[in-house]
């Protein structure tokens, strides 16, 4: 519904000016027309999803060339649903479009895990990472309304940078 669009973009744009926002993020599927997005004036970035949406990279490519000003949120977790080399695949094809990274764990074939449950082939999966100079947003689920496990996920993150 295009006028239920244009309200929840009018939202988005208020709000975004009001926290200073510097991107934000929508999901390939749930793109407006390039028409609608005319009207607003903020970055906005699409990531890539978990295996089951099937948007490959080709398919991003092509949403690349219809929204050349978009830019990437890469998604370590929905990646590694793909493959160990999907992360390394879309770093190649959108480097220079990637304007931050979702960081979580994938696992169990869930999203949006602890890193403390990370095995070794994903950590090794997201070793590419290590070279990009991007701003890292933590997307992790927590059970809890508690401090203790973000600061023990932001701890383990900066090990893992070390």
């Amino acid at each position: 519904n295009e006028k239920e669009v244009i309200l929840q973009l009018n939202t988005i744009s208020k709000i975004y000016k009001a926290i200073k926002a510097k991107n934000v993020i929508i999901h390939p599927h749930q793109l407006p027309s390039p028409k609608i997005l005319r009207r607003y004036n903020f970055k906005i970035s699409t990531e890539n999803l978990p295996k089951r949406y099937n948007i490959t990279i080709s398919d991003l490519k092509r949403i690349f060339k219809k929204y050349p000003k978009f830019g990437f949120c890469l998604d370590i977790s929905h990646a590694f649903s793909f493959s160990k080399y999907e992360t390394s695949r879309l770093i190649k094809a959108f480097r220079n479009k990637i304007t931050q990274i979702h960081f979580s764990c994938r696992y169990k074939n869930k999203d949006h895990q602890s890193l403390k449950t990370a095995s070794r082939e994903f950590l090794l999966s997201i070793e590419p990472i290590k070279k990009l100079n991007l701003p890292i947003i933590i997307e992790t689920g927590f059970k809890k309304i508690s401090l203790k496990p973000i600061k023990e996920e932001i701890e383990y993150l900066k090990k893992f940078f070390l």
